[in-house]
């Protein structure tokens, strides 16, 4: 069996640090894409509201939120820091409309 060097298994370990990390960034694009898409996305989400809930725990205090691409551009333009993300999302989902199943 081969000896791995420290510099060997230091370099093995940042790999494997950056592919978790991508692996945790798609997990969170899945999660976003599945909140928001989906007409009633959990078992129990009675209204847009939680489901704004659910979205916002994905986003921290000074996260962006973009339209970005020419479809998006002049839509829904760009919200910064999460109280302005929560407001982009309440506006998209009035707040007295609840989820709709099939």
């Amino acid at each position: 069996m081969t000896q791995v060097s420290d510099s060997e298994l230091k370099a093995l370990v940042s790999r494997i640090e950056i592919l978790e990390a991508e692996a945790d960034i798609r997990r969170i694009q899945a999660r976003y894409m599945f909140l928001c898409d989906t007409p009633i996305p959990e078992y129990g989400v009675q209204s847009d509201n939680e489901r704004i809930d659910l979205i916002m725990d994905l986003y921290t205090e000074d996260a962006v939120w973009e339209g970005v691409g020419e479809y998006y551009d002049n839509q829904f333009g760009r919200a910064e820091g999460a109280a302005a993300i929560r407001k982009h999302f309440e506006g998209f989902w009035k707040k007295t409309k609840t989820p709709s199943c099939c």
